[in-house]
């Protein structure tokens, strides 16, 4: 087993999150205190931005968590993934 690799979560948000921001930067700490990095995307929902960006912001450790939000109307969802460090 390679003992260099890292745990890492990519999460695809299409529905709207019912959990409060509090709740998101709890989970968020809880992935940063056991040193797990988190990749969002969300799309089109612009509601759990704020939410998703706390999780983030909270999960971080050393820029290896991040978040992008695609929004409405975007038609090659490949475009934005590309400009992203995702």
């Amino acid at each position: 087993m390679n003992k260099s690799q890292r745990q890492r979560i990519i999460v695809f948000v299409g529905h709207p999150i019912e959990q409060d921001l509090s709740e998101c930067e709890n989970l968020g700490k809880r992935l940063k205190r056991n040193n797990v990095a988190i990749d969002v995307v969300n799309f089109a929902h612009p509601d759990n931005v704020p939410k998703l960006e706390a999780l983030v912001q909270c999960a971080n450790n050393s820029d290896n968590s991040h978040f992008m939000d695609v929004p409405i109307g975007v038609a090659m969802i490949t475009d934005v993934l590309i400009t992203s460090p995702i």
